[in-house]
This record gives C-alpha cells, sequence and structure tokens, in this order.
C-alpha cells in the first residue's frame, strides 16, 4: 500500500448506530451511515428517507414579486399571440431547461415561442448584447433566460434600448448589481430555501407557476428535471432529491414519454427501467453535454423536443458519435496535462493550476479541468484562446474552496466571471493571464487552503456475508446518490486475495474477508495483478448483474491497494493494527 494513502473507518458512537439500527430494523452499516450524515434520530432518519417520494411542496406554486412579474408577462404573450423567446444554454442543464419551457409553453399553451440555444464558440457563455440586438431585429419584444441571465447587465441594458421585456430565470451565483430586467426568478430573490436548484429546477417552478400548481399533466416533466439536475451537479439532499426521484421512479417503470431520452438510453447502453442517478450522470448527460462542447447544443434539444421515433434514433446516434470523438480529444489532453503537471509543477508553491494554451479545446476543458482537481486535489482553471482574442476559462475547486469567490478576488482582471462554489469560468485579455495566475495562488496561499489529503475513509467495513440482496436493497432508500449525499462507502482492510485471474483488460480476485470467499470484479486493472497478491485494503459497490436472464449479485472494487498483513489482536486492548 501506498504510504501516501490513509485507510481509516470513519469514526462513529457504535453504541448509538447499535441503537439506531434496532430501532429503524435495518442492517447496521446502513444504520452507520445514517449516523454519519447527521441523521441520529430515528424519526429524522426516516423523515429523511421518506421526503425523496414527497413532491407536496410543487403543489402550491411558488410567487416570489419577480415570479409574479414573469408569468404575467409570459401570460400576456400567449393571450395576445405575441412571439417571444426563450433563450438558454449549451450545457444539459440549459438544454433541458430549454426543452422543458418549450414543449410547455408552444405545445401545452400554443405560445408563439421559438428556442434559442447560444453556441459555445460563436456566441459564448449567456445572453449578450449581440444576441439581444439580432433576435429584436425579427421584431421580438420578450425574451425568456433558463440557466443564464443573471449576470447578464450589458444585454439588460441592450434589450431596454431596444424596447425588449427580459425575463431571467437562473440559479448561478448572482453578481454584486443584478441586470436591470423585467423580472428575476431566482432562488436568491425570494426562495432561498430551494437555492441548490438546478436551472432546469427553477424552469419547473416557473412552469407550476404558470399552470396554478403541480399537476399529473406536469408529471412527465420530471424526466427532464432528473436529468438535468444531475447533469449540474448540484446537491441532492434537499429538494432536489425528490425532483430526481420522481423521474427515476417513472424511468423505472416505464412511463417516459419522450422517445429521445429513450433514443439516447438505447445508444447508451442504459435500462431506463433499472435507471439510477449514476445511470443518467454516466451515461446521458455526457452525450447531451457533447454537442454543446465541440458542436451545436441544438441537436440535444431536437432530441428532448421531438416526438418522433425515427428522428429521435438519429439525434441520438449522432450525439453518440459527438461524445466519442469527445472523449478522443479529452483523453489526448488528459494524457498531455498529466505529464506536464507531473514534470513542471511545483504544487507547493502554485496550489491553483491555470494554465493557458492556444491548443486547448474549449468545448472540453472543464472536463479536464475536474479530472485534475480529482486527481491532484487542487483547484484549476484552464484558458483557451488565440493571440489578439478574448481568452476562456473554464474551472473546477474541491470542496473548501469556493471557486466563485476565487474569481471575484480577482475580478478586475477579469472581462467576465459566472459559476458556482465548485465549478465556474471566466473571460480574460491575454496580456492578464500570467497576473491572474500569480492572483489565484495568492488568494489560496492567503486563505491558507491546503489540499486533503489522499485518503480513503469507509463508512463501514462490510464482509460479504452482510452485503446480499436485503442490504442492497436497503441502500436503495438512500438514492438518488449526488453531492451531499453521495454513495456510501464500504470496505475490508487487511482481505487476503487467494485467487486471480484475467479477462482482457479485467482483473477478477477471490478475496477472503475472514469468513466468507467471494469474486470482487476490477475493471481495466488487469496489469496490477502482479501487485495485487495476498493482502489488500479495498472499497467496493454492490450491483446487480443481469445475464440472459439470470440476475446476480456482483461485488465491484472502486478502490484497491496492496497492504500488509495484519498484526495480532492485542488481547489488552482489542485493536487491530491497520
Amino acid at each position: 500500500m501506498s504510504p501516501q494513502i490513509n485507510w481509516a473507518l470513519r469514526p462513529a458512537d457504535e453504541s448509538q448506530v447499535d441503537q439506531l439500527a434496532a430501532t429503524m430494523n435495518v442492517p447496521r452499516a446502513f444504520a452507520r451511515v445514517l449516523w454519519l450524515r447527521g441523521l441520529r434520530d430515528p424519526k429524522v432518519a426516516q423523515r429523511f428517507l421518506d421526503a425523496r417520494d414527497n413532491l407536496a411542496w410543487l403543489e402550491t406554486p411558488l410567487l416570489t414579486p419577480g415570479m409574479e412579474r414573469a408569468v404575467a408577462r409570459i401570460r400576456r404573450a400567449i393571450d395576445n399571440q405575441e412571439p417571444f423567446v426563450v433563450y438558454g444554454d449549451y450545457d444539459c442543464d440549459g438544454v433541458t431547461s430549454t426543452a422543458l419551457l418549450y414543449r410547455y409553453l408552444k405545445r401545452g399553451l400554443g405560445a408563439r415561442c421559438e428556442a434559442y440555444l447560444p453556441d459555445r464558440f460563436k456566441d459564448g457563455y449567456g445572453v449578450t448584447p449581440q444576441a439581444v440586438e439580432r433576435i429584436a431585429s425579427t421584431g421580438v419584444r420578450l425574451i425568456l433566460t433558463c440557466d443564464n441571465g443573471i449576470s447578464a447587465v450589458a444585454a439588460a441594458q441592450k434589450a431596454r434600448e431596444l424596447g425588449v421585456d427580459l425575463v431571467v430565470t437562473d440559479h448561478h451565483q448572482p453578481p454584486e448589481c443584478l441586470p436591470e430586467v423585467l423580472a428575476i426568478v431566482h432562488p436568491a430573490e425570494g426562495f432561498a430555501h430551494l437555492k441548490d436548484l438546478a436551472g432546469v429546477g427553477v424552469a419547473f417552478l416557473l412552469v407550476i407557476a404558470l399552470e396554478g400548481g403541480f399537476t399529473q399533466r406536469l408529471a412527465h416533466f420530471l424526466d427532464l428535471v432528473a436529468i438535468g439536475t444531475v447533469g449540474d451537479v448540484v446537491p441532492l439532499n434537499g429538494p432536489n432529491r425528490s425532483l430526481v426521484w420522481g423521474g427515476l421512479e417513472r424511468f423505472r417503470h416505464g412511463r417516459n414519454r419522450f422517445p429521445g431520452i429513450a433514443a439516447l438510453a438505447q445508444v447508451a447502453g442504459t435500462e431506463l427501467t433499472r435507471a439510477r442517478a449514476e445511470d443518467l450522470a454516466f451515461q446521458l448527460v455526457p452525450r447531451l453535454n457533447a454537442a454543446g462542447r465541440l458542436e451545436n447544443p441544438r441537436i440535444g434539444f431536437e432530441l428532448l423536443t421531438t416526438n418522433h421515433h425515427d428522428e429521435a434514433q438519429t439525434l441520438a446516434e449522432s450525439l453518440d458519435r459527438i461524445n466519442r470523438e469527445r472523449r478522443g480529444l479529452s483523453s489526448e489532453l488528459q494524457s498531455e496535462l498529466d505529464v506536464r503537471l507531473q514534470r513542471e509543477w511545483d504544487f507547493e508553491q502554485e496550489p491553483f493550476v491555470v494554465l493557458a494554451e492556444s491548443h486547448f479545446h474549449h468545448g472540453i476543458t472543464g472536463i479536464i479541468a475536474g479530472r485534475i482537481k480529482e486527481r491532484y486535489r487542487c483547484p484549476v482553471l484552464l484558458f483557451s484562446g488565440h493571440p489578439g482574442t478574448l481568452w476562456k476559462a473554464s474551472g473546477r475547486s474541491p470542496e473548501g474552496l469556493h471557486l466563485y469567490e476565487a474569481l471575484h478576488a480577482v475580478r478586475d482582471h477579469l472581462i467576465g466571471f459566472g459559476g458556482h462554489a465548485q465549478a465556474a469560468g471566466c473571460v480574460a485579455e491575454e496580456a492578464q493571464l500570467p497576473i491572474i495566475r500569480k492572483a489565484l495562488n495568492r488568494y489560496v496561499r492567503e486563505k491558507g487552503w491546503k489540499p486533503a489529503a489522499d485518503e480513503v475513509l469507509l463508512d463501514a467495513e462490510l464482509p460479504f456475508s452482510q452485503a446480499d440482496d436485503s442490504f442492497l436493497e436497503s441502500l436503495d432508500l438512500l438514492e438518488p446518490y449526488g453531492q451531499r449525499n453521495p454513495a456510501p462507502i464500504f470496505g475490508l482492510f487487511h482481505a487476503q486475495v487467494v485467487r486471480q485471474r484475467v479477462h482482457k483488460t479485467h482483473l477478477f480476485l477471490e478475496v477472503d474477508d475472514g469468513e466468507t470467499c467471494a469474486e470482487v470484479i476490477a475493471w481495466n486493472r488487469a496489469a496490477d495483478a502482479p501487485a495485487l497478491h495476498g493482502w489488500v485494503h479495498l472499497t467496493y459497490r454492490l450491483k446487480y448483474n443481469t445475464f440472459r436472464g439470470r440476475k446476480t449479485l456482483q461485488y465491484v472494487a472502486e478502490r484497491l491497494e496492496p497492504a500488509s498483513a495484519p498484526c495480532a489482536i492485542s488481547l489488552a486492548t482489542g485493536s487491530i493494527d491497520r
């Protein structure tokens, strides 16, 4: 085992865990997970588990002053058959938001609205003065944004000059100076208790307000809300949990009404009737994002708004092709930057990685920034551009360092910036890039921020005998997993590998946990076979594998490291040296 990696069991009051397990009649390892998440009172824990099925909070429309103005203006446009534009964004959250509003307004209410999806490379992020001018030239006098607009001060000014009403629905961090628009629908403006909603969640609240409350007529929109919410990586321990679960339950019961989602799942190899949040995150979301990263986000929008199965299949195959191209580009850039960082970068001197190259593809810098952040546990900002042009950056930050606040601290060197605590972007002049790099690293040092140690913390040790079908059913009560509601980490210390076999790039280990032997699969770890003899520490997850109609329980290794042999138990302390 690498000396840099600390393996440990997260500490808990074991007597309270025992009491919680007994009171709730749940497996002890499951009760330990609840306790570690602060759900230590059985009633509180049960309320959390039950909350995912509760959509009652949607039944009463949210009517903030901004919402009331937005609803009144949109209804006037519909009543007068006035043309207007729904202005979205090019990522998954933006595309699902636009599709939701377009379907409800045009297909449901007969509005004369069209969708505008900005091009990442031509238009940049958000609604711009140039876009407002182009739209206004067609005679449109109402623009409704979704998943953007809260920072569009210049666009708002242009809209006022041209007599265009701008209605903003957004969820990104508001700037100090809000745009002067007709209406703002944003959690910071009257419903901070829903501050974690994704852009598609805010758009859904607007639809509910227009409808007069949540009804079964709107239930099918949960399919889009679930995908967009998962795609934006927002917290899933509050209201978003019930929104995502509502969509997942529809998928699981075969109620999906959108041909595009079914076609996308088919090309991604995702079985919607067994879908989890991670299936959306790793199979559907990347394909919807790919179009906006490399080509035009309208492909994803058309997929989600078509009612024709043949067209949906063609569009889904296009997204799958673009995603394969995106994976190839990402792999090349990831390899290049790994070599560069390992050879050249001094993380002690520069804990904030800021890089700028003209060959960086702006469509994938966000993905690569995220991977670097995960691997090196540091904040990252990757700029792309060309001499004589503005340079655009995508950034990611680990928990504990607020990326939007970091960019705000260096705002004097930026043309613009926006985003969230852990994901944000900015635009700057080329001459400012070295200054931004120094300023961000100075900011991090002054904050006293340090990268977290590489450690593996188990929620519970889980012998194979306890990891059965019943336990997997209990775990399902914690779904959907995501930010602030992560999948529990179970594993074993000092388990013994008694046999191994290699199939293609995969490693299959027969592991003895001291009581039971079971096969553990380590995907793409065949090259590590020589190092994984004898004793190991491992984390693993349980999943069902269905092959030829037969469903079996599978143990899949997530973290797997060589370990020393366990020391003898001390009769005096009862402890084992790990």
